[in-house]
């Protein structure tokens, strides 16, 4: 294909060559890019199509490019006018890594879907870089840092009650490259070490060449922020571990706290007549739960969850939900469960990580990578997660079990105090080099590192599923896991149905919420229609 330059009249601003399979992902990129630079720069474009012998049908991706057009009353929009498929979609965009994008309007399920219009917006810039200290690279891990807004704009957490986060934002550094990152909304920041054993340990070292406290986010484009460090005198290193995480090991203690507290939980202290004593439910602390759901119908299913734990426990607990999700149900749900408080989170994959590109694996990821670092409020200490016999496990493992992950309990003071999440990490970037690992990605990669970082096994009640275990012991579970049978391929709602006698009560409870949540967003945007259409 070979394009000569739009107007022969002007000078030509660039030449673009370029050899590419047609059926290759790159090659659905360059085609609006070579496009783009044709007509803005009046390049000449040439590109060779080199097609390879197929072992398999390549694309499962169709890609739209957006770019900012030059015509009044044109908003950026990517159309898939002539896609024609049977197959269920997905739809995910790709962002530049300093973005934090969320969907901000879409009546239909963008996880399952046919054909839709939506709407996405960019929400946060993104201030990471890595924490040096010193004069040298090296990583002051577990360091903790603050972003504080200083133009008086204020701002509030990111909770149920906004849609983002535009007040401060507070991270710890990784080990892995010394990597850190925070999410800001436009206005002046400044970027500190936070009080306590960070800033008791440390001390910035201002007026260094390149480092940088003051952040001006006046883009979604933010260039890398570095931060120099060096030690107080009189103080150690290691005095930071071990002043925010202790020096002793917590893994006995954990395991007996941890057993004692799933259990009260579980019988909700109840006594006669199934109600519990007040100064008994002070007593239990305040359970975290935290919970990846992609797609309107895990929404569903994640509020389930969180209603049938209410039903069933007067323990206090908090739902921290990843990546945006149902934010317009939030105020619904908070009002109708007394006692449970939810937190929205967001974490922007580095760029350092051997990316993902299918979104289950991409969420699987999320899940086991950044327990203790990126998707968590720093000042919780624990976290409950909802989430083989032969060949190559069998040799790997040994005498040690395959665990399933789909509930798992983590001592986040523990598990930052051996830097756990950087070994993780590590070791998935090892792996990952081969396409073909980690198949099932949040289960494989904590039971492949056992050996370095145990797992206690949680008592077999603790996670019932029909594919796997027998009906005799069902009445013992004290949770139900609604893992698909690879023979039958049974909806998870229809198993719900079947497998669960009190789903139906919360499944209706469900949906009249959403309805209700539904009815309130198009009251707001009616009502915002109306105020535009007076101001024109």
């Amino acid at each position: 294909m070979h394009l000569r330059p739009k107007d022969a009249g002007l000078p030509v601003l660039a030449r673009l060559a370029a050899t590419v399979d047609p059926l290759s992902e790159a090659a659905s990129g360059l085609a609006p890019l070579a496009r783009l630079v044709h007509e803005e720069l009046n390049a000449e474009v040439c590109v060779a199509l080199v097609p390879r012998p197929l072992d398999d049908y390549p694309l499962k991706r169709w890609r739209r490019s957006v770019f900012v057009s030059g015509r009044r009353g044109e908003a950026p929009a990517a159309v898939f006018a002539r896609l024609k498929t049977r197959h269920t979609l997905t739809v995910a965009l790709i962002a530049p890594p300093s973005w934090l994008v969320s969907a901000h309007s879409s009546e239909q399920d963008l996880d399952n879907i046919r054909a839709v219009d939506a709407v996405l917006k960019p929400d946060m810039a993104l201030a990471s870089h890595g924490g040096g200290r010193g004069g040298s690279e090296n990583a002051a891990t577990g360091l903790h840092l603050e972003l504080q807004r200083t133009d008086g704009a204020g701002g509030v957490h990111l909770d149920s009650s906004s849609e983002s986060s535009c007040g401060n934002a507070d991270t710890r550094v990784m080990r892995n490259l010394g990597f850190w990152s925070m999410p800001a909304c436009p206005g002046t920041f400044q970027l500190s070490l936070a009080p306590g054993a960070s800033n008791d340990t440390f001390e910035l070292v201002r007026g260094s060449p390149g480092s940088m406290e003051d952040v001006e986010v006046t883009s979604f484009t933010l260039a890398n922020l570095p931060l120099k460090v060096r030690v107080r005198p009189g103080r150690q290193e290691s005095d930071l571990a071990s002043k925010t995480l202790g020096t002793a090991k917590r893994r006995s203690r954990w395991k007996r706290a941890s057993t004692r507290h799933l259990n009260a939980v579980a019988a909700g202290n109840a006594t006669a007549g199934g109600k519990v004593a007040e100064a008994q439910v002070e007593a239990l602390p305040t359970i975290h739960v935290f919970s990846l759901a992609s797609g309107h119908m895990y929404e569903r299913l994640l509020s389930i969850m969180v209603m049938s734990v209410r039903n069933h426990t007067r323990a206090v607990f908090a739902v921290t939900a990843g990546l945006f999700v149902f934010t317009t149900l939030l105020p619904q749900l908070e009002a109708d469960m007394e006692g449970v408080t939810f937190h929205l989170v967001s974490f922007k994959w580095p760029s350092w990580l051997n990316p993902q590109q299918e979104k289950q694996r991409l969420i699987w990821a999320y899940k086991i990578l950044f327990l203790a670092t990126g998707m968590f409020l720093i000042q919780v200490a624990g976290i409950s997660f909802r989430f083989w016999e032969s060949g190559y496990w069998q040799s790997h493992l040994g005498p040690s079990p395959y665990h399933i992950s789909a509930l798992f309990v983590v001592d986040l003071l523990e598990f930052r105090r051996q830097s756990v999440g950087d070994e993780l990490r590590a070791t998935y970037n090892q792996l990952t080099r081969d396409p073909g690992s980690l198949a099932n990605l949040d289960q494989d990669l904590p039971n492949y590192a056992q050996h370095s970082i145990p797992i206690f096994s949680l008592p077999q009640e603790w996670l019932w599923c029909e594919s796997w275990c027998s009906q005799p012991t069902k009445h013992l579970a004290k949770a139900i896991d609604l893992c698909q049978n690879p023979l039958t391929k049974e909806p998870k709602i229809a198993m719900a149905r079947r497998v669960i006698p009190e789903w139906e009560g919360y499944h209706r409870r469900v949906l009249a919420l959403q309805a209700g949540a539904v009815e309130a967003v198009q009251q707001v945007n009616s009502e915002a229609a109306a105020g535009r259409r007076q101001e024109l």
